[in-house]
């Protein structure tokens, strides 16, 4: 919430730097396993899992499919292989077809 607060509402991508460069896939890539190790953080990730995050999130908070597809830049349906449904929600599927 804080680097929302600083980055603003201004149109482009989400995440930047300081000078307003966007971070690039490649930077990203190469941090990211560096930046979770150093926060503790265990398990195979890579840039792939921020697409998979924002689809499942956007789905999630009732964001349209067309929107989430467009974000993403995904052609077709593969945006709908990224969405992840939690175990309680499938959990509660075979009720909910009763």
């Amino acid at each position: 919430m804080a680097y929302l607060s600083i980055r603003g509402k201004t149109a482009g991508p989400l995440f930047l730097f300081r000078d307003g460069r966007p971070l690039s896939r490649a930077s990203l890539t190469d941090w990211l396993p560096r930046i979770l190790s150093a926060a503790g953080i265990q398990g195979s990730f890579s840039s792939h899992s921020f697409r998979i995050g924002a689809a499942t999130v956007g789905a999630r908070n009732g964001i349209p499919d067309h929107r989430i597809q467009a974000l993403g830049f995904w052609l077709g349906n593969a945006h709908q292989l990224h969405i992840q449904m939690p175990a309680e929600s499938l959990a509660r599927l075979p009720s909910q077809l009763a």
